[in-house]
């Protein structure tokens, strides 16, 4: 392709590298074999700026243009990685909310019930809270206390005060804008772009 800069980036809907073209995919080339694209790229995408350099990394990422976003003032620096693909949420970033939970006890008997200190007949309001604690367990409501194992429904599940899941674990989430997959290709094979400063 006669009429590209060498280092030029184009996006091509084929799917594969067109002759003299390489794929933006942070691959590694020799310096030897590569002297012009090198002599514009350097080491600023990785390499050891004596035998090998790499290639733009394009997987996952749109080219953003260098500079200070006029809108918020953020500072994009030339060649920077930023951004990622997934994020986890921390409890910070949660807002903050609650979910009722309505429970009554049988008034037909106490039996099989563990005791809280204070409370009348075994039985009292802190039951849910006593259970709450770091660590997420099983809550079991039940229509009475169960007198065998075969007369107990469990309606609970795993509550906890802890940010997560009932596991105590945080999932990340994807985080990527609406895309159409293509590939972005770098030239190696054209003219050479003479800087005019």
């Amino acid at each position: 392709m006669a009429d590209a800069f060498i280092g030029e980036i184009r996006m091509f809907p084929f799917g594969y590298a067109p002759l003299g073209w390489l794929a933006c995919n942070g691959q590694q080339l020799t310096i030897r074999d590569n002297q012009a694209l090198y002599a514009l790229l350097s080491n600023r995408f990785g390499g050891d700026s004596r035998t090998v350099f790499n290639l733009p990394n394009l997987n996952g990422r749109i080219p953003v243009n260098a500079g200070a976003s006029s809108p918020t003032g953020q500072a994009f620096v030339f060649a920077a990685t930023v951004g990622q693909e997934t994020v986890t949420l921390t409890q910070a970033q949660a807002p903050s909310h609650s979910h009722a939970f309505n429970a009554k006890l049988s008034t037909a008997s106490t039996t099989g019930m563990t005791s809280v200190a204070g409370a009348a007949n075994g039985v009292g309001a802190s039951l849910l809270s006593r259970a709450m604690t770091s660590t997420a367990k099983t809550i079991a409501a039940y229509d009475a206390p169960p007198f065998s194992s075969s007369d107990k429904i469990q309606l609970g599940m795993k509550v906890s005060v802890a940010y997560g899941t009932a596991a105590q674990t945080v999932e990340p989430h994807p985080n990527l804008q609406p895309y159409l997959v293509m590939g972005y290709y770098i030239c190696r094979d054209g003219e050479y772009p003479v800087n005019p400063n």
